[in-house]
């Protein structure tokens, strides 16, 4: 589809190196990719409300990078704002005690390991759900 506005939602640890690479390879391809850094060593529900708030003034259509933990606090935004899809470190919404995203809303997991492979599949995701 083209160049959106991308939210990365980093790991439990905060930003770091994977973290800082992606959004730099996300701005080459053209997108606006916005790193909201919830506090580290937060609970899930104070990541969550952290992260909605600094996404209060976004406009809806963003899509959502989830690392690590940052996954599952991408999978609760995912419920409260209008997505243009969600890409990360997933789970099963049951195991979080969540409901199931709305079906238009495309969900992708991320492979387990290896850097480049996460990135590329963040970069094809975003390339081909951007609006």
């Amino acid at each position: 589809m083209g160049a959106g506005t991308v939210v990365l939602l980093p790991p439990q640890h905060g930003v770091d190196a994977e973290v800082t690479l992606l959004a730099a390879r996300l701005r080459a391809a053209g997108h606006r990719a916005l790193v909201v850094d919830t506090a580290p060593g937060t609970g899930q529900v104070a990541r969550q409300r952290q992260a909605l708030r600094a996404l209060a003034a976004l406009p809806d259509g963003f899509l959502l990078v989830g690392l690590g933990v940052g996954g599952q606090v991408a999978q609760s935004v995912a419920l409260e704002r209008a997505v243009a899809g969600l890409v990360g470190d997933v789970v099963d919404p049951a195991e979080l005690g969540l409901p199931a995203p709305p079906e238009h809303v495309p969900v992708q997991p991320l492979p387990p390991a290896g850097r480049e492979r996460r990135t590329a599949a963040v970069l094809a995701f975003c390339a081909a759900h951007a609006v």
